[in-house]
């Protein structure tokens, strides 16, 4: 069929156009834009996308094919030498090296970034198992384990990860994520803080449901978008439903049951993980709870949040207007609480010895040099554990500590100054003090009474 196709092209328009100025107009026009592009791509050093390689290496090998191949059933051209086509040809051919030549140095490129780590570090979440420095891959196995055998034939299951700021709930939640793709379950990933208004945070959790969903059922957008009416929450879709509802009109109950039979149907599990709970304000956190606790209690659901337990309280407690009657709200709504503590000294120690240690190994060169920090980093670590609680406290003092120490290395001892920093870290007023020698000592004598 392509030959046959192919065939009626050439004869009816490539053969006469091939002997006039309109083809050769034509073939310019292809081949300035082509040259243009191509000078483009080379000049921003930019990548194509898959739908581009996709279109060029489709026609590069169709045109080689029935054009220089001995296999092609039909000659392209009835006649041998250069032609405009063959130029296209060329700058085609030019392209593809150029891509794969990008191609190759953005993998090196890539490769070394990612090998390479500078004197700052980054404070994101830990989404990859090979820098799960504290071993949350274990506790987010044991928890998938625990999950996996609650019954939710009925109702949801609500999991709160608790645990102040920077003591790595995200990281658990991502390395939880993790599980819950490998036994081929289905994730939801929810952020409320993305919504553009409080009275859309549930139907912006509805829409991200239902593109959870959508691979398994083909009428989930139909059903969670009755149930979404039902509740009075569709805004943009309203007068669809209310149509629809004129000849099929169903109760929330009715609609919540045809979801929660639409879910047993997959033979799967729903995962939600509601992203950044103690980011929210009093109102917003209301809205969400809403809905673990009403709204989006399906079954075989299973909601999961971490937030900073006091903080979440307090707020709502101020919103609802407790006062000094103290409620523990989260309780109410999250039926298992995984409460994190202070990371293990000897974790936080092999992170800071890896990350301090050997990168001021680095900045020197001699021999002796390297063994004097190596000396005198191991008895003032312990000085300084005990005021590093979590990894993200352990990430900002090394920042802090890599900045000043890679301009001043020659000048100052290794430990002191190791020292001074954690001062500088915790107390920027009395780190302000000691530089101007308020601390100091003048032949016994304390220059400062504090």
């Amino acid at each position: 069929h392509i030959d046959a196709v192919l065939q009626v092209f050439v004869v009816r328009w490539i053969e006469k156009l091939e002997k006039t100025h309109t083809i050769i107009a034509l073939y310019s026009l292809i081949g300035i834009g082509l040259v243009t592009y191509l000078y483009e791509h080379v000049r921003k050093m930019a990548c194509s996308s898959a739908m581009v390689w996709w279109w060029i290496i489709t026609l590069t090998i169709a045109y080689s094919f029935y054009r220089d191949s001995s296999l092609s059933p039909f000659v392209f051209w009835q006649y041998k030498g250069w032609t405009w086509m063959n130029i296209l040809y060329v700058v085609d051919g030019i392209f593809a090296c150029c891509e794969i030549s990008y191609l190759i140095r953005s993998y090196i490129n890539e490769k070394k970034s990612k090998d390479k780590e500078g004197d700052l570090i980054l404070d994101n979440a830990i989404d990859d198992e090979q820098y799960d420095f504290l071993d949350y891959k274990t506790r987010a196995h044991e928890l998938m384990i625990s999950l996996e055998a609650v019954n939710l034939s009925q109702h949801a299951f609500s999991v709160g990860i608790v645990g102040e700021w920077g003591i790595g709930k995200s990281s658990l939640l991502n390395l939880l994520a993790k599980e819950v793709e490998k036994e081929k379950q289905i994730l939801v990933r929810f952020s409320p803080r993305n919504a553009k208004k409080l009275d859309i945070i549930q139907e912006e959790f509805f829409s991200v449901f239902t593109d959870a969903l959508s691979n398994y059922s083909y009428n989930v957008h139909y059903r969670i978008g009755k149930y979404a009416y039902a509740l009075n929450l569709h805004s943009s879709t309203k007068w669809l439903y209310a149509l629809i509802d004129l000849f099929n009109r169903k109760s929330v109950a009715e609609n919540k049951k045809q979801i929660n039979d639409m879910i047993r149907a997959t033979g799967k599990r729903v995962f939600v993980i509601i992203e950044d709970l103690d980011r929210l304000t009093g109102q917003e956190i209301l809205e969400v709870l809403k809905l673990i606790d009403a709204n989006g209690n399906f079954c075989n659901t299973v909601f999961l949040s971490a937030y900073d337990k006091e903080y979440v309280n307090n707020v709502l407690n101020h919103e609802i207007g407790y006062g000094k009657l103290k409620q523990d709200f989260t309780d109410k709504f999250f039926q298992y609480e995984l409460s994190l503590f202070k990371h293990p000294s000897t974790q936080l120690y092999t992170f800071l010895t890896e990350k301090m240690e050997e990168w001021a190994i680095s900045q020197h060169t001699e021999g002796p040099s390297q063994q004097t920090i190596r000396n005198e980093w191991r008895p003032v670590y312990s000085h300084i554990i005990p005021y590093i609680k979590t990894l993200r406290q352990a990430k900002r003092y090394i920042n802090l500590f890599r900045m000043t120490y890679s301009v001043q290395k020659t000048e100052v001892d290794f430990a002191d100054f190791a020292i001074v920093t954690l001062i500088r870290y915790l107390d920027v007023q009395s780190y302000y003090d000691l530089y101007n020698r308020e601390y100091l000592t003048f032949d016994g004598i304390l220059q400062s009474d504090r």
